[in-house]
């Protein structure tokens, strides 16, 4: 044996074996009220997560291994951190059974003595009280892999338990293929990757505790790749599919807008674009110490050539005129077409997205079901709070000057700022390429979680995804500190200590704050 050989890479092997020893702990040796042992073993996993992808980012395939092993150790374990995974096997057994879960609430059905759902009792005291007395807020897709978990295991919940856990691993894994793809694609380093695949974040919420964000993130960047490549239509297909996971891709469309028709305001496009070169430029410049030239004396910043050669993608030999440019126009984009033509492919596009969702819940539907299905989603924007941020402000004043909690109206309030953010992206911000794309997308989703009444950790991981494509890295900042916030379930109350949840979000702001005003993102 080459024991020299071995020794270049003792640190690779101590750090992957104390990897598996944490992860291990932290799936058959850890209850989610001991926030102390919690919070310990996700900060040692996350430095040895961090130093395994710096030490072997070029051993593509090492990493690829290490990815799959550390989500098989979860396997046969019961999710400690979520209680969620009752719900998705009550749901499924009631699809087993003839039921639409979408109709009913459990803490009612069960009652009932003639239900033909086994462990009924076990499954709604196991998924909480809030959960049973609302109807359910998974969308078809989910459904679906609900039913085969629920149809295959018989009363099996360990064996239900693996079944979701298996889709999980799988869609992880077709997230590491296109994702590896898009950023091959545009010309990104592969190894970015694995700050979604091996982040302890992501292997704990989604393969642990078995959060379907994971399958929602696989058809989301599933869709990019396809756009990028000019495969609109399956893009669209595909982009639907991810809806009919969660409903939170739903946000992105607005952003297409520009990337379609390449439209863009007078005077408005020009300040715009300026900011977004700058924005992509500047840490670039400060990294290599360089002046900033004088854009009249830069021949490589003239107009034609820096439009013409912003896209990886784009068709050769194409030029613009001056009077195009007088009216904003924009060729950086291989599918733009001028005029209606990229405006009908953009209305196409949103059709075959609505058509695809529409389609998802046809198996389902009746009078009742978009009732019941609205009313439990609104649940989350004007009853539940949890880890949030801007809204815990807003909720200080409004105690101080109301002297209640204003959720109620708070809840409808943010929700219009996030959409008036997002449509200043659309309108506003270049979006022309993939990347720009991209970071608009990412921007849309941080602002959506900045204002929202409630951010449990998994939310990041569409956020996370995203920033993999771009220039920034405060999502995985966020990502390293966001497991503050289960302090509130090591008392009783389920109390948060809003101490802990300043402090993440300090982190966070300023982490953010660095990157955008400096132009300084940590090198990874």
């Amino acid at each position: 044996m080459d024991f020299q050989k071995l020794s270049l890479y003792k640190y690779p092997i101590i750090f992957s074996l104390s990897c598996t020893a944490l992860y291990l702990a932290f799936a058959y040796d850890l209850e989610r009220s001991d926030f102390f042992k919690l919070i310990s073993l996700y900060g040692a996993l996350f430095f040895l997560s961090f130093k395994l992808i710096q030490f072997q980012k070029h051993n593509y395939w090492v990493l690829i291994s290490l990815s799959l092993v550390f989500r098989l150790l979860f396997i046969v374990a019961i999710p400690m951190l979520s209680q969620d995974y009752f719900r998705f096997i009550w749901d499924g057994r009631l699809l087993a059974n003839g039921f639409n879960p979408y109709e009913y609430l459990p803490a009612e059905l069960v009652a009932d003595p003639t239900l033909p759902v086994s462990q009924a009792r076990q499954l709604i005291d196991g998924m909480g009280g809030l959960s049973a007395a609302n109807y359910t807020n998974y969308a078809p897709v989910n459904q679906l892999v609900f039913l085969f978990a629920g149809g295959l295991a018989g009363n099996n919940i360990i064996f239900s338990v693996i079944l979701m856990r298996i889709v999980i691993i799988a869609a992880d894994f077709g997230t590491l293929y296109f994702g590896t793809q898009l950023l091959r694609s545009l010309k990104l380093p592969d190894h970015r990757i694995f700050w979604y695949m091996l982040n302890p974040f992501i292997i704990i919420e989604l393969t642990g505790n078995l959060h379907f964000e994971g399958v929602m993130v696989f058809f989301l960047v599933w869709a990019l790749y396809l756009l990028h490549k000019r495969k609109w239509i399956w893009s669209a297909i595909v982009f639907g599919i991810s809806v009919s996971v969660k409903l939170l891709p739903l946000m992105f469309l607005p952003l297409l807008f520009r990337y379609f028709t390449g439209f863009s305001f007078p005077g408005i496009s020009k300040a715009s674009a300026a900011f977004s070169q700058a924005n992509e430029n500047f840490s670039g410049k400060k990294k290599n110490g360089l002046k900033e030239k004088h854009p009249q004396k830069d021949k490589s910043r003239s107009p034609e050539l820096n439009i013409s050669t912003r896209h990886p993608e784009r068709s050769r030999g194409q030029s613009i005129s001056h009077s195009e440019r007088s009216r904003g126009k924009s060729i950086s984009h291989p599918e733009r077409s001028r005029g209606v033509i990229a405006f009908s492919k953009l209305i196409v596009y949103y059709l075959l997205v609505f058509a695809v969702v529409i389609l998802s819940f046809f198996p389902f539907f009746n009078s009742e079901v978009i009732r019941n299905f609205t009313q439990s989603i609104g649940l989350w924007f004007g009853k539940f709070e949890f880890n949030a941020s801007i809204y815990y402000v807003v909720r200080e004043f409004g105690f101080w000057i109301k002297g209640y909690n204003i959720i109620g109206s708070a809840g409808k309030i943010l929700p219009l700022i996030t959409l008036l953010i997002i449509l200043g992206l659309s309108f506003f911000r270049k979006n022309q390429t993939t990347k720009q794309l991209i970071t608009s997308m990412l921007f849309a989703i941080t602002a959506y979680l900045f204002l929202s009444t409630t951010v449990h950790p998994w939310y990041l991981a569409v956020p996370l995804i995203l920033s993999v494509f771009t220039q920034f890295r405060y999502m995985i900042a966020w990502s390293a500190v966001v497991f503050l916030s289960y302090y509130a379930y090591s008392n009783p109350e389920y109390q948060e200590n809003l101490w802990l949840v300043t402090l993440e979000y300090l982190i966070v702001f300023g982490y953010m704050g660095w990157e955008l005003f400096k132009g300084r993102p940590l090198k990874l």
